[in-house]
């Protein structure tokens, strides 16, 4: 019997199976494992074997609308970094890639803060183009 004090309930159905399995069919351990390890995905399963295992089994990856807005939002972002002026393109670019705003500085000949500054209003000229994307706004058109 199944105690939930000891257990996801998951964890004692396989057991539990699997041991039934064997008491059923008579079989050991080893050649059980022996048959799993041999099982394919493309394996025929059903009356008239037309469906096959992969068919059966849940896809755990994303879904296309995922895969759709997760692309629709990359595109929006690349179009709104296309947009910045060049120098604020060049400067969140090399932020992006790991350079440091001291780095990027001397790069320039600038201060830091200068680029700090570069850094700011690339950010603020992105959160505006990009600020109909935020959680609750309107869609685009919408007004």
């Amino acid at each position: 019997m199944w105690d939930p004090a000891r257990g996801a309930f998951s964890t004692y159905a396989v057991v539990a199976i699997n041991n039934w399995l064997i008491n059923v069919c008579k079989l050991d351990r080893a050649s059980i494992r022996t048959e799993i390890e041999m099982l394919s995905l493309d394996t025929p399963v059903g009356e008239a074997e037309e469906e096959r295992l992969m068919d059966l089994v849940p896809d755990q990856g994303r879904n296309l609308e995922e895969v759709v807005l997760s692309r629709s939002l990359a595109d929006d972002l690349r179009a709104a970094v296309r947009e910045l002026p060049d120098r604020d393109r060049a400067v969140m670019t090399a932020l992006l890639q790991g350079e440091t705003p001291s780095e990027l500085a001397r790069a320039y000949g600038c201060s830091r803060q200068r680029i700090e500054q570069i850094q700011s209003r690339a950010f603020r000229r992105l959160k505006t183009r990009l600020g109909h994307l935020a959680p609750g706004s309107p869609p685009v058109g919408s007004t």
